[in-house]
């Protein structure tokens, strides 16, 4: 609730009343120049107390104490925006907050940047008069996620096996052919006279065709007669001429 009626008053007050326009910075300093972070953090006293005018949340508050006091922990250092949604000054009776603050281009100072939630808050401190400001802004939401796909089924296991019952489509039947009318028209004619000789042979009796009756009743050629094949003759070989042998002469 703090930090949502802190928002609206600091909102209300942006939209409905015209801009506090500063010429110059210093005129009424909280600390005066700041050159330094060490500077920063030795006027930090007086810096909270300038920051309690804003109507800051317990966190914010944590936020710039945690900030100002642990040195482990360094203010950026930058360039601070003309539009300021509060800023601090100092005057006869204190410190007090100006709404919707407009000060001169080009001052640089220190920053601190804290989010909390939807909302981001960020401090500004310029180096010319330390004048703690502050500049709150809404975070966007986040994208939403994409719509869920479903993952596609998985292709069918050849087989029909797998998780699930997979049918396999029954396979197309191929078209019954026309029966073919062209052998008619080719044989037709010698179909027509090989019937017509059959006919006649049976009416008349004769094989005008040969189909008709008496067609193969003709007695078989007689046999051929059985001559014996001849043996070869023997010639018998011829005995040798005898010679008369020379009759030897005598020896004295």
């Amino acid at each position: 609730m703090t930090l949502l009626a802190s928002q609206l008053s600091v909102g209300a007050q942006a939209d409905t009343s015209e801009p506090h326009v500063i010429q110059r910075l210093g005129v009424s300093p909280v600390v005066g120049s700041v050159a330094s972070s060490a500077q920063l953090r030795a006027h930090a006293k007086e810096l909270l107390a300038a920051a309690k005018t804003l109507d800051l949340t317990a966190g914010e508050t944590d936020a710039l104490t945690d900030a100002l006091l642990d040195y482990q922990r360094l203010f950026e250092y930058g360039v601070i925006p003309r539009h300021l949604d509060a800023t601090t000054s100092k005057g006869p009776h204190g410190f007090y907050a100006i709404h919707n603050a407009v000060i001169p281009a080009n001052q640089h100072g220190w920053i601190l940047a804290y989010s909390h939630g939807r909302t981001r808050t960020i401090f500004y401190i310029p180096n010319a008069c330390g004048n703690v400001s502050i500049v709150r802004s809404r975070i966007p939401p986040p994208p939403p996620p994409p719509p869920h796909q479903a993952p596609p089924p998985p292709p069918p296991t050849p087989g029909g096996m797998g998780d699930g019952d997979l049918t396999p489509a029954p396979s197309p039947v191929p078209p019954t052919p026309a029966p073919n009318t062209s052998f008619w028209h080719q044989y037709a004619i010698p179909i027509y006279i090989i019937g017509a000789c059959v006919l006649a042979d049976l009416v008349a009796q004769k094989p005008y065709c040969g189909f008709g009756p008496g067609h193969g009743d003709r007695p078989p050629h007689p046999p051929h007669p059985h001559h014996p094949t001849p043996r070869p003759s023997v010639t018998p070989r011829p005995t040798p001429t005898p010679h008369d042998s020379p009759t030897p002469h005598p020896t004295s």
